[in-house]
């Protein structure tokens, strides 16, 4: 055997792979590739969109032809690559046979072959880019109908689009966009955010940004949603950082406008500006990834307050059992005198110590005024200094049958008032060969409101062609020192059919009835309310 074939053959498991993403989730990337595509259990893959990697992750599902991640902020869009490599220790993949390096002399002598091979020069200016990509267009149109009993019906048209990653040709920039049109009947009164306007237009990014990697600086003007920037989710301006060749680290600054919360319009009187760092760190130790980020700024409205904010965040990956992440605010405003004051504070953890159980817990801290509701129809106000605490478990120890249960807890101090809940879960999933997952469950609230909750629930799944879910659901929620209403019981059902007519359209049918049963408090009218809800989106 040749030196050159001999060191072909030595580096062909490193040669990369890439495969279309089939459907994703917030919490899993589904891919159209397995076992025969080379994948194993454990293989590391890169989740690419475009030239920027937004996520790794390790194969823990895997069948012939389908494999599946955890991995968070993936879209349909999306790409993944891998690297051949041998499975990991512990893998029930077996691995695939590599050419044996028998002495360092036969390393040697492959080198210095390949120093001595005549290499042609060549030129490369790179792939185009198509000039218009429309797999990253993707808009929905849907129509629903409200009809309550006693009362006048009402009706909705929606218009949603997204343009998620539109190459523009040019110096790595592509367009992003999300936007949403309502057409409402009537300006009914009943609508809880901007009444009796009939049509509205909300839009949540229009973003022109660069982010390839290999290239030294981000870039992003517009309506933008800012990267490696805890605590500021939308801002009229822009962002600019320095990055590193493989885009893990980047230091920047952002700043513009605020828009309204509920409009989402432009206003001139709401500001923030912060300097930021971001770094991802990919490892194959006990830290398999851990992404971190901070930022300092200001933040303020004119004539009303200004303050100075120091926020960071981070999330972490240990070894394949255990997810830790975190956030912390600290705020400094003129109405204190600039006094360090903790208004944020978020701790979250997850872990399977063994494949049939998972753990989830999170612990969040608010230090700022925010609205706790109250069973069916109050808001309650909290100035602050407030405690939520929540805690799910889920064991599986048969294939088809899995038990859990789910607890929480709020607490005020400043009111000091205190809410609680807990409740089993029960679940059937595979059932019907795979295509059916039976769910029941119940919660009891106690505290500042009372009450319970339970439903029952029916999944089929045909994927990608058929998907159903039918619930039908009581709920009781009981007078408390917040609100004088009467005693409320409620019947509920919902049913949720969707499916794909061809690769790129899909369309939905969702209907929802909410009846009381008993004496019906003039508060909560209507008595009995009907939703029905049919679309269709498409993906180009």
């Amino acid at each position: 055997m040749s030196p050159v074939l001999a060191l072909a053959l030595l580096v062909a498991d490193a040669t990369p792979h890439t495969a279309k993403v089939r459907e994703v989730t917030l919490e899993r990337v589904y891919l159209l590739a397995g076992r025969a595509d080379g994948l194993a259990i454990g293989t590391e893959l890169r989740v690419m969109r475009g030239q920027k990697e937004i996520a790794r992750c390790l194969v823990d599902q895997l069948g012939p032809h389908r494999a599946s991640c955890e991995a968070k902020g993936a879209g349909a869009h999306d790409v993944v690559r891998w690297r051949g490599e041998r499975p990991r220790e512990g893998s029930a993949e077996p691995a695939r046979p590599r050419p044996k390096v028998t002495s360092v002399a036969e390393i040697t002598a492959v080198q210095r072959a390949l120093a001595a091979s005549p290499v042609e020069p060549f030129a490369f200016a790179g792939e185009k880019s198509p000039r218009l990509p429309w797999r990253a267009l993707e808009a929905s149109l849907e129509h629903t109908s409200y009809l309550a009993l006693g009362q006048r019906g009402f009706a909705r048209e929606r218009l949603d689009v997204i343009v998620d990653g539109l190459s523009l040709g040019f110096g790595g920039f592509r367009a992003y966009a999300r936007g949403s049109l309502n057409v409402w009947s009537d300006g009914n009164t009943l609508l809880r955010l901007r009444p009796r306007e009939i049509a509205q237009l909300y839009v949540w990014q229009l973003e022109l940004s660069s982010r390839e990697i290999g290239r030294p600086f981000a870039l992003a003007i517009g309506r933008i949603s800012p990267m490696f920037t805890p605590g500021i989710a939308l801002v009229d301006g822009g962002q600019v950082g320095w990055r590193s060749k493989d885009g893990s680290l980047e230091i920047g600054a952002v700043g513009g406008l605020v828009p309204d919360n509920l409009r989402v319009v432009p206003r001139f009187d709401a500001y923030a500006a912060s300097l930021y760092y971001g770094h991802d760190v990919v490892g194959r130790g006990v830290l398999r990834w851990l992404r971190h980020a901070a930022r300092a700024g200001v933040r303020g409205q004119r004539g009303v307050f200004v303050a100075v904010e120091i926020e960071a965040a981070a999330d972490a990956r240990i070894d394949r059992f255990l997810d830790l992440g975190g956030q912390v605010r600290v705020t400094m405003r003129d109405s204190e005198r600039f006094t360090p004051r903790l208004e944020l504070l978020s701790l979250r953890a997850a872990t399977r110590p063994i494949a049939a159980l998972n753990i989830a817990a999170e612990a969040r801290y608010f230090g700022v005024m925010g609205a706790e509701l109250d069973g069916l129809s109050t808001a309650y106000w909290i100035r602050g200094d407030r405690l939520h605490f929540d805690l799910d478990v889920l064991w599986r120890p048969a294939p088809r049958f899995a038990v859990g249960a789910d607890f929480g807890a709020v607490q005020d101090f400043t009111a000091r008032l205190g809410r609680q809940y807990v409740g089993p879960l029960v679940q059937l999933p595979g059932l019907a060969g795979g295509h059916l997952t039976l769910a029941a469950a119940y919660r009891e609230e106690f505290g500042w409101t009372r009450g319970r909750y339970t439903y029952v629930q029916a999944a089929v799944s045909f994927e990608p062609h058929f998907r159903a879910v039918l619930r039908a659901s009581y709920a009781s929620d009981a007078p408390s020192a917040l609100t004088a209403d009467a005693m409320w019981h409620e019947l509920a059902g919902f049913i949720h059919t969707e499916g794909r007519v061809t690769g790129h359209l899909r369309w939905l049918v969702q209907t929802s009835l909410r009846a009381p049963v008993g004496a019906v408090p003039v508060a909560q009218l209507p008595a009995i309310g009907l939703v029905l809800r049919a679309g269709v989106s498409g993906t180009f």
